[in-house]
């Protein structure tokens, strides 16, 4: 994967349903599994034990809050622009 695809896809999946609005949700979605699996990281590197129930039950909050937050607020996202009937230019 390139340089502008890694961005392209990353623009994609932190903006909302036209592709260019940031999208709150979203990116508290990213940070709260970024700040569980970097948690988890360090304890592993320093040598603490890791509960993998505990993890995963971490990641499946994280997840399913980020769901609902996303869910809930799509209908404050602005739409896709359609493009004209006849072609022209907008």
């Amino acid at each position: 994967m390139s340089g502008t695809q890694m961005r392209r896809w990353a623009q994609q999946l932190l903006s909302g349903k036209d592709n260019s609005t940031p999208d709150l949700a979203r990116h508290a979605w990213l940070l709260a599994n970024l700040a569980i699996i970097g948690t988890a990281a360090a304890a592993t590197f320093k040598g603490l034990p890791v509960s993998l129930t505990e993890l995963a039950g971490a990641l499946g909050i994280a997840n399913t809050s980020g769901a609902v937050a996303t869910k809930l607020k799509e209908t404050t996202e602005p739409d896709v622009p359609t493009p004209p009937a006849d072609g022209a230019p907008q």
